[in-house]
């Protein structure tokens, strides 16, 4: 016969541990799965419509937006080119784009390359986007193409300029310019174009509505795309191959980079006050 007190102590252990694993396998079954699609599944998915862009004096990043051979990237990366190349994830090279649209306040340039039936990525809403929302970016840092980082929209900041940043977490170097800021559902919601130097993954994207208004607007202009090529180093009016000049020298300040770009951002004077950002020139 088992003593009193033993028996107590054995029904009071086990009160303790199967309420326990209960807990925990209701915890398992309760736990929500995250929204949208896996990261492994959009980076699948993406990756052969990031392209890596290369000038006679910077490196960066861009992404494809039509199978047409269209792509978006940041100003700064393709500003003053005597000659750009273009290469495809698949490791083909092109040696020529045509300018077709830019704002260099914005810091926004959209190509054109002679190719066709190309992946591209798919545009999303960035005035949906939310703070804490996770997001993804791929680029070519350092010059390592296709390296993929995660973090989250960590803030929205207005630049005296009038226009909108978003501020992300994810981790990005030189050569990130241009590159797609991706939420959850694989579309793109920003360009990475900046970051605070001093500070720890204060990063920065273009909110990606502004180039979708840019898109929009293309079929209302008749203004020729402009043909940068490292065949000829000049730039020409598409369309019109007698109609050349030579490219804009290099000035002797070195294009701004996502390290060198830096954002200021002052100190809040009252709660009420609106956040605010401003940018420094290249140095």
């Amino acid at each position: 016969m088992v003593p009193s007190r033993t028996l107590s102590f054995i029904l009071f252990a086990g009160f303790l541990t199967w309420p326990d694993l209960d807990l925990f396998a209701a915890q398992q079954k309760s736990s929500p799965a995250p929204s949208g699609q896996q990261w492994v599944d959009i980076v699948d998915k993406v990756r052969g419509a990031i392209v890596t862009i290369e000038t006679q004096k910077e490196l960066g990043t861009g992404f494809l937006i039509a199978k047409n051979g269209t792509l978006v990237t940041n100003f700064h990366v393709i500003k003053d080119a005597e000659l750009i190349s273009v290469t495809l994830q698949s490791g083909e090279v092109y040696k020529a784009a045509y300018l077709i649209r830019a704002d260099e306040e914005k810091d926004i340039a959209i190509l054109r390359i002679e190719a066709a039936e190309l992946p591209f990525v798919d545009l999303g809403n960035s005035d949906g986007s939310r703070v804490g929302e996770e997001v993804m970016t791929i680029g070519t840092p350092e010059g390592l193409e296709q390296t993929v980082s995660t973090g989250i929209v960590s803030g929205r900041r207005l630049m005296p300029a009038g226009f909108a940043l978003l501020q992300t977490t994810a981790p990005v170097s030189h050569g990130s310019s241009g590159g797609p800021l991706l939420n959850r559902d694989g579309k793109t919601i920003g360009i990475i174009t900046a970051c605070l130097a001093d500070g720890q993954n204060l990063n920065f994207a273009i909110p990606i509505n502004y180039v979708r208004g840019i898109v929009d607007s293309l079929t209302l202009s008749s203004t020729p795309p402009l043909l940068i090529s490292a065949r000829t180093g000049t730039v020409a009016a598409a369309g019109d191959a007698t109609q050349t000049r030579q490219a804009k020298r290099p000035t002797t300040e070195p294009v701004p980079t996502p390290i060198d770009r830096h954002l200021l951002i002052p100190p809040i004077s009252a709660p009420t006050s609106p956040p605010s950002a401003a940018t420094s020139k290249s140095r």
